[in-house]
């Protein structure tokens, strides 16, 4: 199911969408401002512009080789200054860029970088917020991976192996060869998304934004934050995809194209599987086609993350993704590769439309519907929209009733209620009894019930029934960690080791904090020889101890 549902998540660089017209306005108020304090000399002024469209461009380290030539001459500015901290912080050595921002709060008067005060605090709060870090890297230190001390620690390794596969499949397809560091934090909640991003913590949670790609790096929230996690692995690889066409556009992308794309080729990494809509996408995209009501290519700018709901965020998502199908299905990937050559060399969606597809946007939009239209996507009357729930309390009990809670009909919600009761009671067969009433009323709403009903089945060993009554569930919902687990140790039971492989190992693509998991791939590796893999696990459980 789609997550912004995720990013299935969020990009939120408020600058990706300026045109070159209004970032050159910005920074001459930049520049501007410093120099009505008589602050640097005029014959910098060219150098400094230099550095902040570099920055803009995501290609801050050729910042360097300029830094260097006028560090002399502009010692003790506080423009340099804020720039070569700027410039430390996108390379992510944050303790640097840190001293000089405090050097600069402490020997300047305020009123000299007030209006930098916003940014300045998020560079801080980055310092800060990961200084604790545990830093994982690849072999060839393409990639660093930051994340909290204990046991989110777990997630270092595992996404180290995505990004590496990600990065391969994203820079083969889109035809772009980069070899500088790529930075990676995992963040512990989404209240630090919030305190080092420019997004506010009402943003967040309101459209469900649990990563971005901004400021020269990845950022993502850690699934632990999440009652059920989520799809943590394709976010990842997400974001990526919006940090190599950012790098190869040099950050002329507008918002839409760069969702598009990041949506269509988000789960690449998975042994180069092609994109398929989500049912919930399908069904809110087949619903808006047949109402003419989509969302506007403006209202998604700046960011799919300002967007008023997760519903709209997910609409969103499925228009341009389905939009990127289209340029495939059409001209393959060298069709996509055009249009971001084209943005680079001309800055512009239309005209890169234009000279790529030979489309205007009215056309584009036209060849798009006509495309939905043919693929005949489906409605699924009742289809219940899953929502990121992110953890508020730390009573278990609460995350079970907010999901209860989603049930749109009260007497369902009664039964499982009562059911649950009955569950912790240990009276399962009264239990059973009341899961089976919520039954008749339920209609396309996510399987929390039938996995309620699946626990009592383990508790029967009653395996086949598990598998007769969760494997069509996969079918509307493909993203829901305990049916993986229920699956996962029914077959495993069945001795049916190779699926109850693939449902664990799914199971780390939603939640890989659940200490089962690796329990239960080690007697898997054990019992079929394979005593890597085996070690690999002994490994992943000694971070959850």
């Amino acid at each position: 199911m789609l997550l912004m549902t995720i990013s299935k998540i969020l990009l939120n660089n408020r600058e990706k969408t300026l045109k070159s017209s209004k970032t050159l306005k910005i920074l001459t108020i930049f520049l501007m401002f410093f120099a009505s304090e008589s602050i640097f000399a005029v014959n910098l002024d060219l150098e400094y512009r230099k550095i902040q469209k570099l920055f803009y461009e995501w290609h801050p380290e050729e910042a360097k080789e300029i830094l260097e030539k006028i560090e002399t001459q502009a010692e003790g500015d506080i423009s340099f200054l804020y720039l070569k901290a700027r410039y430390l912080y996108l390379i992510g050595d944050y303790k640097s860029s840190g001293e000089i921002l405090r050097y600069i709060e402490m020997n300047f008067p305020k009123n000299q970088y007030s209006q930098l005060e916003d940014r300045i605090e998020v560079m801080k709060n980055a310092e800060e917020k990961t200084k604790t870090f545990k830093v994982f890297q690849s072999d060839d230190k393409k990639f660093s991976v930051f994340t909290p001390e204990g046991k989110n620690e777990i997630l270092g390794p595992i996404a180290l192996d995505t990004l590496q596969k990600a990065f391969n499949r994203h820079t083969q397809d889109l035809d772009y060869k980069y070899n500088k560091p790529v930075r990676v934090e995992i963040l512990p909640d989404i209240e630090t998304l919030d305190a080092i991003s420019g997004l506010t913590l009402k943003e967040i949670q309101t459209s469900g934004t649990i990563a971005l790609c901004d400021d020269n790096k990845l950022m993502i929230v850690s699934p632990s934050s999440l009652v059920k996690g989520y799809g943590w692995l394709d976010t990842i690889s997400h974001e990526l995809v919006h940090f190599v066409i950012s790098k190869k556009t040099r950050n002329r992308t507008p918002i839409w194209i760069h969702e598009g794309i990041a949506k269509f080729q988000e789960s690449r990494w998975s042994d180069g599987k092609k994109y398929k809509i989500e049912k919930f996408s399908e069904h809110i995209l087949a619903t808006a086609h047949e109402k003419k009501h989509y969302i506007s290519f403006e209202a998604m700018s700046p960011s799919l993350a300002k967007l008023p709901s997760q519903e709209d965020a997910s609409l969103a998502y499925a228009q341009v993704a389905t939009l990127m199908e289209w340029v495939y299905e059409k001209n393959g990937y060298s069709g996509i590769v055009k249009i971001l050559e084209n943005l680079e060399k001309y800055n512009s969606d239309k005209k890169a439309i234009k000279e790529s597809l030979k489309l205007t946007l009215p056309q584009l939009l036209k060849e798009w519907k006509n495309h939905i239209t043919q693929k005949k996507y489906k409605t699924y009357p009742g289809l219940m929209y899953k929502p990121i729930l992110f953890k508020t309390v730390e009573n278990e009990q609460e995350y079970k009733l907010s999901e209860v809670s989603l049930f749109k009909n009260r007497d369902m919600q009664k039964y499982i209620r009562l059911g649950n009761m009955m569950f912790d009671l240990k009276r399962f067969k009264a239990s059973e009894i009341e899961y089976t009433k919520a039954l008749k009323f339920r209609k396309n709403e996510y399987p929390y019930l039938e996995n309620r009903i699946a626990s009592l089945y383990l508790k029967n060993k009653e395996y086949k029934k598990i598998v007769a009554l969760l494997k069509p569930t996969l079918n509307l919902f493909d993203d829901y960690i305990d049916t993986y687990m229920n699956l996962g140790e029914a077959y495993f039971n069945l001795n049916e080791l190779a699926l109850a492989e693939k449902m664990f190992l799914k199971s780390i693509e939603f939640n890989p904090f659940l200490p089962e998991i690796y329990t239960r791939l080690a007697d898997i590796y054990e019992k079929t020889g394979k005593k890597e893999a085996l070690e690999i696990q002994k490994e992943r459980l000694k971070y959850l101890k």
